[in-house]
């Protein structure tokens, strides 16, 4: 049986349709490795139906107690919500779980394994987050249903704007859905309009006689992805909101015209819109959405791939990974250690990397090694998976900055293991200093710039990079 992920999220029309959608989109890049299943408090039909499509399993919950219940040891939980506290988090991970987290919003504190964002221009350093915590930041991690994932594999070109989508999903409860119909039809350049409203939406008299007036109108509602990425395709320009239809259209390869009216948009509106990734709508006032439309129709047309389609492969391997940690011990170095440290330290495919290129005799390994055993300022350890040692990580400190040196052994490359001893390895050393008896103030690594697993390895866990000639020096700081 495959290792389960248990994903906790919402699924009402007005509390987190957006979430469950991505959410679903994520649970099947996974499904080929993965026994799914969802616990909501709510979920509506069409959600629900989608589930039972895909062969999901889920339960409906009363409460968050009756949540946590159902875990157990060797579980990856994801969850995707704006009210799960740190506090709520830590009480998961204390039931030997793995934990990710889906946010778009970065307002409070993290505990979690990883976290994905994708919105673009995002950073580690804008998240208050455990040191040992991972990212997976920006569209390469876009949280897109497989249809869409597949299409922006595809290279489009659009030479002239003719059919506009507009779609503002969900309820609209402001009727945006009218407003910019109302606003295109001012402009004879489009031949098609296609309004597109999502299941939640009530279906207005105005917006009935609206889409009645003009014969370059089709009024489509509730429609599901490949009907969806089938009107993507057919429209050349589309207007949305800074949601995860937003996503959905530049991996279909549209020009995307989008704005923000809700708080919970502002940060994606922003990021997009400051990586110019859309053509600015801002509220979707009239005078904007006019201006933008204009924008889009007189400018140059700049099709840019944002999209590659290979997020499923990337999702599979991070939270493969996140499954072999449950494997990963690791246990303070002993004399008995010599033998197989002194094998690691002149082994040529570990050595290129390291920043000490001469031969090591037996004689200088076993001096330097002795005296790492008692340096109290040195916290040394060995690296097991299934009990096997593939590894280790030191830390030097000196003057509150832990230094990490680590290594793994070149059976074991290629396998995300070199990403696990150093969050790992973090993880054992802040916890063997829980006292605090040595200040830590940073953690710091230097390495090679040819080194480019280290440097990925580094860059995942949030950490800082410094030029430094050759070389890149990264830092964390803990607080």
């Amino acid at each position: 049986m495959n290792p389960e992920v248990l994903f906790r999220v919402d699924g009402s029309p007005a509390i987190g349709l957006g979430h469950l959608v991505r959410c679903i989109a994520l649970a099947k890049m996974l499904n080929d490795d993965f026994e799914i299943t969802f616990s909501c408090k709510e979920i509506s039909e069409a959600m629900a139906s989608e589930l039972f499509a895909s062969n999901f399993r889920y339960n409906i919950i009363e409460n968050e107690l009756e949540f946590i219940a159902q875990l157990h040891d060797k579980l990856i939980v994801v969850l995707d919500g704006y009210h799960f506290s740190a506090d709520y988090q830590k009480q998961i991970k204390s039931c030997n779980t793995k934990l990710v987290c889906i946010d778009d919003l970065h307002e409070k504190e993290f505990v979690a394994d990883l976290i994905i964002n994708h919105t673009p221009s995002i950073d580690p350093q804008d998240y208050k987050a455990s040191p040992c915590t991972q990212f997976a930041l920006g569209l390469d991690y876009a949280l897109l249903r497989p249809t869409f994932l597949e299409q922006a594999k595809k290279q489009r070109t659009i030479k002239k704007i003719e059919t506009v989508m507009i779609c503002f999903g969900g309820s609209d409860y402001l009727n945006l859905t009218q407003t910019l119909l109302s606003i295109a039809l001012e402009f004879p350049q489009f031949k098609k309009i296609i309004v597109v409203t999502g299941s939640a939406y009530q279906t207005t008299k105005c917006l009935i006689e609206l889409v009645s007036s003009d014969s370059r109108i089709e009024y489509r509602h509730a429609l599901n992805e490949h009907q969806m990425l089938d009107v993507m395709q057919e429209a050349d320009l589309a207007i949305v909101p800074a949601s995860g239809i937003l996503f959905e259209v530049l991996a279909s390869g549209c020009i995307a015209i989008s704005g923000s009216f809700i708080e919970n948009q502002e940060l994606v509106y922003n990021n997009f819109k400051n990586a110019r990734c859309i053509i600015d709508a801002g509220n979707f006032s009239y005078q904007k959405s006019y201006e933008a439309i204009v924008e889009a129709l007189g400018g140059d047309i700049n099709q840019s791939i944002l999209i590659d389609g290979q997020t499923a492969i990337r999702f599979s391997k991070l939270f493969n990974q996140l499954y072999k940690e449950f494997s990963i011990n690791l246990r303070k170095v002993t004399a008995n250690d010599l033998d197989i440290t002194y094998g690691w330290a002149t082994n040529s495919g570990i050595r290129r990397f390291s920043f000490q290129q001469h031969l090591i005799k037996k004689p200088e390994h076993t001096n330097w090694f002795l005296k790492k055993l008692i340096d109290i300022n040195c916290f040394y350890s060995i690296v097991e998976y299934d009990s096997i040692p593939i590894g280790s990580i030191r830390f030097d400190i000196s003057e509150g900055e832990a230094m990490i040196s680590y290594l793994l052994d070149p059976m074991y490359h290629g396998q995300g293991l070199g990403q696990l001893i150093l969050k790992k390895g973090i993880e054992w050393l802040l916890i063997v200093n829980i006292s605090g008896l040595i200040p830590i103030n940073v953690i710091s690594g230097v390495v090679m710039k040819t080194n480019l697993p280290s440097i990925k390895a580094f860059e995942r866990l949030g950490f800082v990079k410094i030029e430094q000639m050759e070389n890149y020096k990264f830092e964390k700081w803990i607080y």
